[in-house]
C-alpha cells in the first residue's frame, strides 16, 4: 500500500509542472488597429513654423534665432545631405 501510494504521488509529481503551464494560445487575438496620421495633420505639422538658434562661429554676440517652416527645415536638411555625399563621393577625383 505504501508502495502503491508512493509511486502514485511520484507520478502526478512528476506530471503535474507539464499540466501546471499554461500552453500559448493557438489564436492570438488581433493587435489594436493603428490608425495612420491624418495628412491634415502632417500638412499642419509641415506648416508649423520653428526656431532655431544660430550661432555664428568665433564670435562672443549672442547667437540669433533662426524661424522657417518644418518644410523648409526638412528641405535645407535634404539639400545638406546631398551636397555632403557628393562632396564625399567626389574626393580624390581631379576635374579638369
Amino acid at each position: 500500500m505504501r508502495n502503491l501510494s508512493f509511486a502514485l504521488l511520484a507520478a502526478v509529481g512528476v506530471a503535474s509542472p507539464a499540466f501546471a503551464a499554461d500552453p500559448a494560445p493557438l489564436v492570438q487575438p488581433p493587435a489594436a488597429a493603428v490608425q495612420p496620421p491624418q495628412k491634415d495633420a502632417i500638412q499642419k505639422d509641415l506648416d508649423r513654423v520653428v526656431c532655431k538658434p544660430r550661432e555664428a562661429t568665433g564670435s562672443r554676440l549672442p547667437s540669433a534665432k533662426v524661424c522657417r517652416t518644418q518644410r523648409e527645415w526638412n528641405l535645407m536638411e535634404i539639400e545638406n545631405r546631398r551636397t555632403l555625399e557628393k562632396a564625399q563621393d567626389n574626393r580624390g577625383y581631379k576635374t579638369n
